[in-house]
Parts: structure tokens; C-alpha cells; sequence
């Protein structure tokens, strides 16, 4: 129920709300315009209220809003750990230090478009855990090289808009901000992924084996498998075919918050790993991957099969070296004690071959994947269909949008064929005499001409 009451001077519509997280009974008293007619303001009222639509006012603010909807959300749309984590940390580095206290329904599209302003200054990696670690945090000018990437803020702007939907469908907002709508991704600061071409893949390849055999398989099997680093950590023996020369990739390893676990369901978790000291927030897991498409058998080249047999053979004379001190996950890439490798340690030592080796182009390990799919959308002349079903992406689209690399290789190789077919004198006559000659030696020409000429 509401009423109208006045005081001084001024008509105010009082009315009870629970809008507020710890859902208590407050009393409102919303201010009624002096050139409206109060009796109407309260019949619009009840009208809203009737028909479900009343917004009535709120003091939430956007720690209380991302508190409460936000873990709900993830549970619901049986969100990934990973990406709960990464958007955990957003939330906490880059939204509630700089507007969690502000009221949600007093928030303007002005509020809004300066608080993008802002993020567009801010140095990255400045906060941690919500505590400001690096001064200043913004800038008075945005420096590209400092500051968070557009994709960084467009995943933000996500976030927000995800914000919006939910205080809209709790009506503790009429609109949502139209800013919002410009989420189209922004790949302009964005740097190409370097790769490698097959000729330098094949000579780091021999040198690593003479140096690292374990990362030579790495690189060998990321490369010619198109694996993410995690699933090529996270490939078990029991998985490996070496009859039918093929490998199954149905899981991944991942590092994921202590709190991911508690907080979301562990449907996709096939192995939690013993934690180690150090592991105070963080731990090891071995899960499903992220979609359906990434469940995929790889064929294996007979080099790489016989790369992956000396590694087995490895891993049996190390569970008899140490017996039962041997932690046996019947993983491929583990280490001497068998416990999992994680990427990361893979990329730093992938890191540090290169470092030592400065005559190859410097690629990401995430590099050994796109250099592996654009080598194998060359060698199979663009059979984009065979190249998706190895590197395991929903969409062909994909494919050809994100890994397909242009290589120096063929752009030479298209500069001498166009040399050889328009430049060449010997491609085209230099006069009647030779067009002639031309003709003579093919009658099928000089009819086709023939006709053309008398159509």
C-alpha cells in the first residue's frame, strides 16, 4: 500500500520496500514533483504495481548487485571454472574498486561512459585481489602498451551489461544503458600470434631431441596434434591407440580456484590432483574440456608414434626406478615422480630452449597450435572441414578467422609463379608471326578464335 504525505512544503508517495540485500522492510519516501498532481502519482503508482512493472526505489549497489546475482549465474549456466576465475578477478580488480559503492539505479549513462573512460587509463596488472599494488593505477592518457587491452574492457562491458539484465529482470531498474550494446570485439591492439612454418618446426624439432626429450614430445605433439598446451598436459596412456595410430583428446589440465570448486558444480572435474604446499588458493585438475568439439581423435604421424613409444618405455623404468613412491595418474607428460606437469611449466621451459636458441622465430607455445593448423590447412589445400575436425573448433569459421596464417612460403611461391606466367617473355607473343605459330601447333585454339570471330 502507499499513501500520500506531506511535509513542509513538499508531497512525498511513502510505500514499503524489501528491494535491499539483507531484505528488510524499509519505508520510502519518494519525493512528488511540484507540477504534479499528487492523487495522479498515486494512481500510477498502484497501476505499475498492479501490473507488475513498479520500480521502486533502491539503495543496492553494484558490490551488493554482483554479490548477489553473479555466483547464481555461473551455477546456473554451468559455467567453467576458468572462466568463473577470470571473471572473479574482473570483477573484483575492475568493477567494485571504482563503482562498487555507487547506488545501480543512480547510474547514467554519463556515470557510465566516464567510468569506461577510466578503465581505458588503467594500467594493467595495477590491482590484485581488489587491493591497489601499482601507482599510479590510471593514467592521464591512455597508453596502449600500459594500459588494459579493449578486449579486456569489452569483457568487463560484458559483465556490466549481464549487471544491467539482472537488476532490469529484479526491477530495480527500468533501462538498461545503451552503452552497453557496443560489445563488437576489438582485435586492433591486438598482436598477431607469430608461428612457425614446417621447415623451421622440423629443424627445432631435431635439435630438441638431442637436448629435451620431453620437451621435444611436447612441442612434436602440439604441433602436429593442434593442441592447446593444457590438453596435450592433460593426454593419458590410456588414451593413446598406437594399433590404430591415433590419439583421444577428452580432458584437459587446468590450474582453478579453491573457490571455483566450492562455488560450482564439479560435473566436468575427472580428477582433482593432490595439493602441494604451495597451492594455497589454486590446485590442479583434470577436467572435461570447455565444448563438445574438443572431444576429438588425432591421427599420429609414425615419427610422433615412435616418439611417444620411447616415452612410455620412459615412464615404465621410472615407476620401477622409485615403486611406490611413483604417484601414477597414467599420464603421458608428468613428472619424474609422476605427478602432473602443468602448462605453465612447459611454456617456461619452451621459453627457455628458445632463449638459447635466438636463430628461431620467438612463438608462444599457444603458437605450436596456430603454426600446426595453418601448416595443415596448407598441406591439404585448404580443407578447412579436415583441419577442423583435428583442431577441435565448433565452427569452420573459426578456423579460418583465428589460426589461418599467411606464410612467407606461399606468398613467394605466388610472386615467381606471377613472374614466370605475366613478366615472362615466353608466357605471351610478341607478334603476329609467333601467335601464328602458336595456332598451328593447337587447331582446337585456332577454331575456338575462329567461331569467336565469325559470331
Amino acid at each position: 500500500m502507499a499513501s500520500i504525505q506531506k511535509k513542509k512544503d513538499t508531497n512525498y508517495l511513502v510505500y514499503d520496500s524489501y528491494d535491499n540485500p539483507e531484505n528488510k522492510r524499509l519505508q520510502i519516501w519518494d519525493p512528488i514533483p511540484d507540477d504534479k498532481d499528487p492523487k495522479i502519482a498515486l494512481r500510477e503508482f498502484e497501476l505499475k504495481q498492479r501490473k507488475g512493472k513498479l520500480i521502486t526505489r533502491s539503495n543496492r549497489t553494484f558490490e551488493d548487485l554482483f554479490s548477489e546475482f553473479y555466483l547464481l549465474h555461473a551455477q546456473n549456466t554451468k559455467q567453467q571454472n576458468g572462466t568463473y576465475d577470470s571473471n572473479c578477478g574482473l570483477i573484483i580488480n575492475h568493477i567494485t574498486p571504482h563503482i562498487g559503492n555507487k547506488v545501480v539505479q543512480k547510474f547514467d549513462n554519463r556515470e557510465y561512459a566516464l567510468y569506461l573512460n577510466l578503465l581505458g587509463r588503467k594500467v594493467k596488472n595495477s590491482y590484485k585481489d581488489g587491493v591497489e599494488i601499482n601507482k599510479p593505477s590510471i593514467l592521464q592518457k591512455r597508453d596502449i602498451e600500459q594500459c588494459l587491452s579493449k578486449e579486456t574492457i569489452r569483457k568487463i562491458i560484458i559483465l556490466m551489461n549481464l549487471a544491467f539484465k539482472h537488476a532490469k529482470a529484479w526491477k530495480c531498474i527500468e533501462e538498461i544503458p545503451e552503452i552497453t550494446s557496443k560489445l563488437k570485439k576489438d582485435s586492433s591492439e591486438t598482436p598477431e600470434t607469430q608461428i612457425w612454418e614446417a621447415g623451421m618446426a622440423h629443424d627445432a624439432l631435431n635439435i630438441m631431441e638431442s637436448e629435451d626429450l620431453l620437451l621435444c614430445l611436447a612441442v612434436h605433439i602440439a604441433f602436429m596434434g593442434t593442441l592447446r598446451g593444457g590438453e596435450a598436459m592433460g593426454i593419458t596412456l590410456d588414451n593413446i591407440n598406437l594399433d590404430r595410430g591415433d590419439f583421444y583428446i577428452g580432458q584437459t589440465i587446468q590450474r582453478v580456484s579453491k573457490k571455483s570448486l566450492d562455488d560450482l558444480p564439479n560435473d566436468s572435474i575427472i580428477r582433482i590432483f593432490p595439493a602441494k604446499a604451495r597451492d594455497k588458493d589454486t590446485i590442479l585438475v583434470l577436467k572435461e574440456p570447455k565444448t563438445k568439439s574438443s572431444k576429438r581423435k588425432i591421427g599420429m604421424p609414425p615419427p610422433l608414434q615412435e616418439a611417444i613409444i620411447k616415452r612410455i618405455n620412459e615412464i615404465e623404468e621410472q615407476k620401477t626406478k622409485l615403486g611406490p613412491l611413483y604417484n601414477d595418474f597414467n599420464l603421458l607428460f608428468a613428472l619424474p615422480d609422476g605427478n602432473p606437469m602443468e602448462p605453465n611449466l612447459i611454456n617456461r621451459k619452451f621459453k627457455k630452449w628458445q632463449k638459447n636458441h635466438p636463430e628461431f622465430q620467438w612463438i608462444t607455445f599457444k603458437g605450436l597450435r596456430h603454426s600446426g593448423t595453418t601448416y595443415k590447412l596448407m598441406i591439404s589445400n585448404g580443407d578447412i572441414k579436415a583441419v577442423q575436425a583435428d583442431t577441435g573448433h565448433s565452427t569452420a569459421r573459426m578456423v579460418t578467422d583465428t589460426y589461418a596464417h599467411i606464410t612467407d612460403s606461399p606468398r613467394k611461391a605466388m610472386v615467381n609463379k606471377i613472374n614466370n606466367d605475366f613478366y615472362s617473355a615466353k608466357s605471351r607473343p610478341e607478334s603476329a608471326n609467333e601467335l601464328f605459330a602458336v595456332l598451328k601447333q593447337d587447331p582446337a585454339m585456332l577454331k575456338t578464335l575462329f567461331l569467336a570471330a565469325m559470331s
